[in-house]
């Protein structure tokens, strides 16, 4: 029967190529693919074969989830101090490879000096036989959840949250969901899992009670205080757009962050380049007028010549916020409580340092890149600030919007 190992690397996002060749030796060696996409190392000797099937970028957060849910009900879904270690080594990683020995370890050595030189270099947290092992083979947990006192149960995670601040929540009451949240959640967390979007183990609501969406007439005022925003941060003479602002009456919809900008006397490339951004902001604020019937997955920018299209009209229109009118609540919260979630596997990705998908879409083919380099990061968190500010989350004035997840 075959022996199957799994490495879990947090500091590593690919395996290294030369170095695995290196560990070939007498081998015959091959490098391809298996049929997930993933990148295969396979070591061929008479009588052993060892492959290593790297898993795709946009499997991992899924498997990542289900390896910690298992864990966790090993500790009856109560963890104590070492359990959490072990779940954020977990939480930390960024490769996964799964190793298939066949028929199984020779007595050479030749397969163990392969497992050990991957489990040191990588500094791996290793999963064999139900059981969870550090690189030098000490048991970290067992079903029974025995193990060895002298295992490095968090490896180089150790580093990665030194000084990290633990508080201890008080316990209460379980939060009961209301009827429309439950329902709104489970919408939402059908797209989720449709793009394989990485969730928590639980549910996130928002607070339908506390959410009185802005005056149609507000929105619409904010609308072409950002047109004008947004046509002198992409270079639009400022004349033209202060004459928008002074035109239509709107300086005391102007935010101080705003003003500073419109009225500055030089400019400033680093302030347009953020203001830019803003055009995200009013691609949500017109769908939530009814410019759009979908607003859309956000997977890229928006479509500015059609946005720029819709802003002129309105420009021009002297009615437009007398007559303006919001779309129905219901959708605004589903698109609000959606993009909650992708913040938030945006910030957990982040946070251990794992790639992202271009579009977001982790069912996808997409390309996986840093959560830095990916322009879909910069429209879901301007989303999320629009959206927020649409709600009156916290009730905070458009500078000062915030967008936890």
């Amino acid at each position: 029967m075959p022996e199957h190992f799994t490495v879990y690397a947090q500091t590593y996002d690919a395996l290294p190529e030369e170095q695995m060749r290196r560990l070939a030796r007498d081998a015959d060696f091959d490098i391809g693919r298996d049929d997930e996409g993933g990148r295969t190392f396979t070591y061929r000797w008479p009588d052993v074969t060892v492959t290593c099937h790297e898993m795709p970028p946009q499997k991992v957060p899924q498997h990542l989830r289900d390896f910690a849910s298992w864990v966790t009900i090993l500790y009856d879904r109560k963890p104590d101090e070492r359990g959490r270690q072990i779940l954020d080594r977990i939480h930390y990683t960024r490769l996964v490879v799964g190793v298939v020995i066949e028929p199984q370890r020779d007595d050479a050595g030749r397969v163990e000096a392969i497992l050990g030189a991957m489990a040191h270099g990588l500094n791996a947290l290793l999963f064999y036989d139900n059981a969870l092992y550090d690189k030098d083979a000490r048991l970290i947990l067992a079903l029974d959840r025995s193990f060895d006192e002298s295992a490095d149960v968090l490896g180089p995670v150790a580093d990665l949250i030194r000084g990290r601040m633990m508080v201890d929540l008080p316990q209460g009451e379980p939060y009961q969901a209301t009827p429309a949240q439950a329902a709104r959640y489970e919408r939402v967390r059908a797209e989720l899992e449709r793009r394989k979007v990485p969730t928590l183990s639980y549910a996130l609501h928002l607070d339908d009670a506390a959410v009185k969406l802005r005056e149609p007439a507000e929105v619409a005022r904010r609308v072409l205080v950002l047109s004008a925003v947004t046509l002198l941060a992409d270079g639009s003479p400022r004349a033209q757009a202060l004459e928008l602002i002074e035109s239509r009456g709107l300086w005391d919809a102007v935010s101080p962050v705003e003003r500073a900008f419109l009225e500055g006397d030089a400019d400033d490339p680093d302030a347009a380049r953020k203001l830019l951004w803003r055009l995200e902001d009013l691609w949500v604020l017109l769908w939530a007028l009814g410019d759009y019937e979908e607003l859309g997955w956000p997977g890229g920018m928006c479509d500015v010549p059609r946005l720029s299209e819709r802003l002129h009209e309105h420009e021009a229109d002297p009615d437009f916020v007398a007559k303006a009118a919001l779309r129905p609540r219901e959708e605004i919260l589903d698109v609000a409580q959606l993009t909650m979630l992708i913040h938030w596997a945006v910030r957990d990705a982040w946070i251990h340092k794992r790639q992202v998908p271009e579009d977001l879409d982790w069912a996808g083919g997409a390309n996986m890149v840093p959560v830095t380099h990916c322009p879909a990061v910069g429209v879901v968190e301007e989303r999320h600030h629009a959206l927020n500010w649409l709600i009156r989350f916290e009730d905070a004035d458009w500078d000062d919007v915030q967008t936890p997840t």
